[in-house]
Formats: structure tokens, sequence, C-alpha cells
């Protein structure tokens, strides 16, 4: 596993037990981490709490950074809509 122990704005990680989420700031004045999931929920965290989580750092690729929130419904066809809908 390819931990690394200092996070980087921009860089994509993952926790042993968690989600993918990006670092979005560091505040060394407060000494808090801000990450960003896929889903766009915002969390904070303290370093010590950086530390005992030790993330694995992701290769990021463009298609991590996507929201997909921002699905164009009209880009599928009709019978797929349909049978999502149908899911109970």
């Amino acid at each position: 596993m390819d931990t690394n122990k200092e996070p980087e704005i921009g860089n994509w990680y993952q926790p042993m037990d968690g989600l993918l989420f990006k670092i979005i700031a560091l505040d060394s004045d407060d000494d808090t981490i801000e990450i960003q999931y896929l889903d766009d929920s915002i969390e904070e965290f303290d370093f010590d709490s950086w530390d005992r989580m030790e993330p694995e750092l992701i290769d990021a690729s463009d298609n991590l950074s996507y929201n997909y929130y921002d699905v164009d419904a009209g880009a599928f066809s009709g019978s797929l809509l349909e049978m999502v809908d149908g899911i109970d």
C-alpha cells in the first residue's frame, strides 16, 4: 500500500475502511484538513486523525473528479430509465 504521511491539496486518498476523497484545504493554524468526497460532501478533521487513518494515495485520473449528480438523464434511452424507475 502506498501511504502518504503528508496530505497534499488536490491529491486523492482512500483510507483502509472508507470512501475515496480529495484534499481541498489544509489549515496549519487550526491544524485541520478539509476533504471532499465524490458526492461533493465535505468533511474536516485534524492532523492527528489523518495519521490514524493511514490513507492510501490514489493515482487520480480525470474520471475521479466528476460530479455524478450532473448526469444528463436525456443521454439514456427511455427503456433504461423505465427499468431504473421500476426498481424498488
